[in-house]
């Protein structure tokens, strides 16, 4: 039935910055999106689910349940005056609270999608049992739209959810102001890397090739100067704060903490060379690698998850092997030693960054979620 006000009423659901992160930088430049381009013909109501990082935390936690309660208040208060529904949200995330959702409201005729963070749906889906997979399974078969970010999560839900899936790549705001001829030095060359510095984020094996690196330079009387740039908070609970102690004493290599973003672009545009020898489980497409790219930057990453679907290997970028020194080290070392190369694979990551456009990739989910 057509509305009176001819307005469409939407619910946006997701978290939203501060504290900045992966997820919440794609929900917020989406809400944005929206926010600007929006018209006469919508009414857009937005829940915030931001609460801090719960990927250490129980989900029985007693303050992560107060937590999930107040944001299920709020998102039942909104969801009862809008039209439609779209709920962005980590994979347990959208299979606790989303699922809900879709289960209370699909059958009043609203129509609710969701957007599930993260590259790994897949694993999360299959490890559970028969039982749990066949809730989920007809829970979220009820939903409008089911939106993926990655070729491999989709490829091995799409029996399961059919046509209502949708792959959507992550995106970011493009960068200008790139100094190439800052790039071609063959005297001194920088790495960065940017995000939570913890293990499965291949931080580790980084710290230890960046060594290596360097003791091989000296074995071969290379005069290259070669630096190391971390930027992001470490997580000291999932951390040998001794082996990190160690390297921390390298005037090379210089941890930064968590600094806002302008800091992390000016530093990306210093640098030479990005690297992320990530093995996170739920690693999709990461903002940091597309960040790095727009910057013109070669990334050195690892052959894990659905990083392969935007670094290809010896064109815009290496990939090595996860949790392998040795090959992560040959990478670094190839990218030092060759100042053309690295150019070469520089200028065309900043041509396929363009593919993660917020401007682009957010009308595509645009029309993926029918706003």
């Amino acid at each position: 039935m057509k509305k009176k006000d001819n307005k469409e009423k939407i619910l946006l659901v997701g978290p939203y910055p501060p504290p900045y992160s992966g997820p919440s930088i794609s929900f917020r430049l989406f809400y944005d999106f929206l926010i600007e381009r929006m018209d006469s013909k919508i009414i857009l109501h937005m829940v915030n689910t931001q609460s801090g990082d719960k990927s250490i935390v129980s989900l029985f936690n007693l303050s992560i349940i107060i937590k999930i309660l107040m944001i299920f208040v709020r998102i039942m208060a909104n969801a009862l005056v809008v039209d439609k529904i779209i709920i962005f949200g980590s994979q347990r995330f959208i299979t606790i609270v989303g699922s809900i959702v879709v289960l209370l409201f699909r059958p009043l005729g609203k129509n609710v999608s969701i957007r599930i963070f993260g590259g790994a749906y897949d694993l999360y889906y299959f490890s559970k049992s028969n039982s749990v997979r066949t809730i989920i399974r007809n829970v979220l078969r009820l939903c409008s739209r089911i939106v993926v970010q990655t070729e491999l999560t989709a490829s091995s839900l799409y029996n399961i959810f059919g046509k209502r899936l949708r792959i959507i790549p992550n995106y970011r705001i493009p960068i200008a102001n790139i100094n190439y001829k800052s790039k071609m030095s063959t005297k001194s060359v920088s790495f960065i890397y940017t995000g939570i510095i913890r293990p499965s984020k291949g931080c580790k094996e980084l710290l230890k090739a960046f060594l290596e690196l360097k003791k091989r330079l000296l074995r071969h009387n290379l005069e290259i100067h070669v630096t190391l740039d971390l930027f992001g908070p470490i997580y000291k609970r999932l951390w040998n704060c001794e082996g990190l102690s160690v390297n921390q004493d390298d005037p090379n290599i210089t941890f930064h903490g968590e600094v806002d973003h302008e800091t992390i672009i000016m530093a990306y545009n210093k640098s030479d060379i990005f690297v992320l020898p990530s093995y996170w489980p739920t690693e999709g497409h990461p903002g940091s690698i597309i960040e790095a790219m727009m910057c013109g930057l070669p990334v050195i990453a690892t052959r894990w998850r659905a990083i392969p679907e935007i670094v290809k290997h010896e064109v815009n970028g290496l990939l090595c092997i996860p949790k392998d020194v040795a090959s992560l080290t040959d990478c670094m070392e190839k990218l030092v030693l060759d100042s053309k190369f690295r150019l070469k694979l520089g200028r065309e990551a900043l041509k396929s960054s363009k593919m993660f456009d917020v401007n682009l990739v957010c009308n595509q989910l645009m029309e993926a979620l029918n706003i």
